[in-house]
């Protein structure tokens, strides 16, 4: 198989306070993922439902990286700790990290 990249979903779970959630996202944790060393590109998808009902996730946020390296480093950087550190200030409604390797189908 040949991975084009890989990829970070971050999926955060429903806020016990959306609007607050939201703001704090917007105004305070985005900047600190575009501070990413090695960081290609990212998107924010924010959930609209599930197919097959309820709403496991509010966020789901996708951080893309060039190589495995280029991901470990980024994370692992000083900029990398902070972020993350930061969940516990916002993410009241959980937060799972999946590190991933992409491809066309």
């Amino acid at each position: 198989m040949n991975f084009i990249m890989v990829k970070v979903l971050v999926l955060f779970g429903p806020p016990l306070d959306k609007e607050s959630f939201d703001s704090y996202f917007k105004d305070t944790h985005l900047p600190l993922i575009a501070k990413l060393p090695n960081l290609q590109a990212s998107r924010t998808n924010f959930v609209a439902g599930a197919v097959t009902g309820g709403n496991p996730y509010h966020l789901i946020v996708e951080l893309e990286f060039g190589s495995e390296e280029e991901m470990q480093n980024g994370l692992n950087s000083e900029s990398g700790q902070i972020m993350a550190r930061d969940f516990s200030n916002f993410a009241s409604g959980g937060v799972t990290v999946l590190p991933c390797r992409t491809q066309d189908v």
